[in-house]
């Protein structure tokens, strides 16, 4: 085993990752509850009402996220005093979403939360018929980070999908080689930014970003949740295997290539 390997490296697990390690059930509600404690504010929309700029329209709604100060936002994106602004409230579930997402949560023997948006019961009901799993927090905690907009009830799949997606490129590729990581060391935090590595991944992505081959490769074989795990892997609680992302690319081959040179991972 290489040095580094030897070194005791991997952060300790927060306590809401360390209780989602140790138990297979754990409702929704669960890490709602997490998330917003984590999180100083849910994504919010205000209404901007201000004189208009010459590139901006006079009104419009605005997402702020995690942190953020609305107003220090407002004008970020270019207007200018006298401004007001409310905050709106979400678009409430429509009567056939309720109805549905209802008729999906009693065949799972599940209660539909009390309070969501039409948002929150389109992830809710996507989850439920895509059989989706419920995400690692951090996931969503690097989410809100990136100002990419999610509901907390997205399944994991789903937000593999969209957060990769919505990524820009140089970043993408440091996301890439932060999930081949991920899938050797499993106890490593599950948002790239907590990451104790995570300037030698953008390093990587420094090193890749004219190179062609790797740029097509992990374009035309790779979709967020194919990051999930690389390989077939066995799932005990299911009882058969799922095959995640390939490791017969040129992309995972040359990201392996780097985390081996860098004695991340042992080439075994």
């Amino acid at each position: 085993m290489c040095p580094h390997l030897q070194r005791t490296h991997c952060p300790q697990a927060s306590p809401i990752t360390a209780l989602l390690m140790a138990t297979s059930v754990i409702t929704i509600n669960f890490i709602l509850t997490h998330l917003t404690a984590i999180s100083t504010t849910p994504i919010m929309f205000f209404l901007v009402n201000s004189p208009k700029p010459e590139r901006c329209v006079q009104k419009r709604s605005i997402r702020v996220f995690s942190g953020e100060d609305v107003l220090s936002r407002i004008m970020d994106l270019g207007y200018e005093d006298p401004i007001s602004y409310s905050r709106l409230t979400p678009t409430s579930p429509s009567n056939s979403q309720m109805d549905y997402l209802s008729d999906l949560a009693m065949e799972r023997d599940e209660v539909v939360p009390s309070a969501l948006s039409s948002t929150d019961a389109s992830a809710l009901i996507s989850r439920y018929v895509d059989r989706d799993s419920i995400p690692n927090p951090e996931l969503f905690q690097y989410a809100d980070e990136m100002h990419i907009s999610v509901s907390y009830y997205t399944g994991k799949r789903m937000l593999y999908d969209t957060v990769f997606a919505q990524l820009d490129s140089f970043t993408r590729t440091a996301f890439f080689i932060f999930c081949v990581y991920r899938d050797v060391d499993h106890c490593m935090t599950g948002n790239l930014n907590d990451c104790p590595y995570k300037e030698l991944f953008y390093s990587f992505s420094e090193s890749v970003k004219e190179d062609t081959k790797f740029q097509k490769s992990l374009n035309d074989n790779y979709s967020g949740s194919d990051l999930r795990f690389f390989g077939s892997r066995y799932f005990k609680e299911l009882g058969y295997s799922l095959s995640g992302g390939s490791k017969r690319t040129y992309a995972y081959k040359h990201a392996r290539d780097f985390l081996i040179e860098n004695r991340l991972i042992s080439d075994v």
